[in-house]
This record gives C-alpha cells, sequence and structure tokens, in this order.
C-alpha cells in the first residue's frame, strides 16, 4: 500500500464484520448493504426461494393468527391502546403498532 492513502491500520475482517451487526433477544440484524426494503442479500435470496418462516411457523413467535386478529380489532375498537394490548399478550408495544399496522403479520382484508 502506497503511504499516506490509508493513514490507520486496517481493522481485523472479524471486527469489521460484527460492526454491522445489530443484535436483539430474537435476531441478528444485518445493517450493511440493505436494499430499499431494509434486507440484506443474504434475506433477499432467502425471501425469492421461500425459505423465510413467518407467522405461527417461527419458532419464537409469541402471537397467533387468532390473537392478531382479535388485537387489531380491539385497538380499531378505541379502546385499547398499544400498550395494554403489549401487555395483555406478552410483547412490546413496538410489536402491536407493526401489527396494526400491517408491517408484521400481512393484512388480509
Amino acid at each position: 500500500m502506497p503511504t499516506g492513502i490509508y493513514p490507520h491500520k486496517q481493522k481485523p475482517i472479524e471486527e469489521r464484520f460484527w460492526a454491522k451487526i445489530e443484535k436483539s433477544p430474537s435476531c441478528w440484524n444485518w445493517q450493511a448493504s440493505l436494499d430499499k426494503h431494509g434486507y440484506g442479500q443474504l434475506m433477499r435470496d432467502s425471501m425469492s426461494k421461500g425459505r423465510n418462516i413467518r407467522g405461527e411457523k417461527f419458532p419464537q413467535s409469541k402471537l397467533t393468527k387468532l390473537a392478531v386478529k382479535d388485537i387489531r380489532q380491539r385497538y380499531e375498537s378505541g379502546f385499547f391502546s398499544q400498550t395494554i394490548l403489549g401487555k395483555e399478550y406478552h410483547v412490546t408495544a413496538s410489536t402491536i403498532s407493526r401489527v396494526v399496522n400491517g408491517k408484521m403479520w400481512e393484512k388480509k382484508e
């Protein structure tokens, strides 16, 4: 390498890899090179081949189709907040938000 172009030594590949991972209790999210939907290359490949597991078939899923239907109906009634529903179903309010907005558990209307 010519001097002056790279003033700092490049970090080890393992360190560079882990810097691109955002860990949560349920998954590891790739943060580099995402497509317009927020997925990395491997996720897009997996989805195109039908390898992604969703809904009740996902082993860590805490909700069922029946629960999702109930959550949406109760939230739309205006009597239940996302926080209250989250506590009742043992999920976060942000999970309830994604459910009622169709970002998690696709809406079939």
